[in-house]
């Protein structure tokens, strides 16, 4: 196999969406500091921006509680875009919750649709018709 033609043999990708991770801990002795009132207003502040950024026109947000030592809460956030992510992000640093809440871990990432198989099978019947990889054919194939 020509070095072209290994090349052709890369799998195609689909764009897609932007993804955050974010796990905090809740600082407990600030949060248990707060009166009454105190915590009622911060849990409606972000509650009502949770529940305003969950189902945008296009992506999803939500909220978990989390098991073990790694952390408390786990919001995880799905965007066509990293600007989009990055809004949501910055929003979150504005409630008043944030002065209770310590970043733990984030992770950034994009979820990408593999054409792995469909790939495979036309590069295949793309060579078995004797095109050439890359060529001008090839590619509007």
């Amino acid at each position: 196999m020509s070095e072209k033609q290994e090349q052709a043999m890369v799998p195609e990708t689909l764009d897609g969406w932007a993804v955050l991770h974010e796990v905090f801990h809740i600082h407990w002795p600030s949060w248990n500091g707060l009166s009454k009132e105190g915590k009622s207003q911060a849990t409606a502040e972000a509650a009502d921006y949770l529940e305003g950024i969950s189902k945008p026109e296009r992506g999803e947000s939500a909220a978990f509680s989390l098991l073990g030592h790694k952390g408390d809460l786990l919001l995880l956030h799905f965007r066509p875009t990293f600007d989009e992510l990055n809004q949501v992000e910055l929003g979150l640093r504005k409630l008043s919750l944030a002065d209770h809440l310590t970043p733990v871990d984030s992770y950034l990432s994009c979820v990408e649709l593999g054409m792995y198989e469909w790939t495979a099978k036309l590069h295949d019947r793309l060579l078995a018709e004797g095109l050439e990889p890359d060529g001008e054919e090839w590619n509007k194939r």
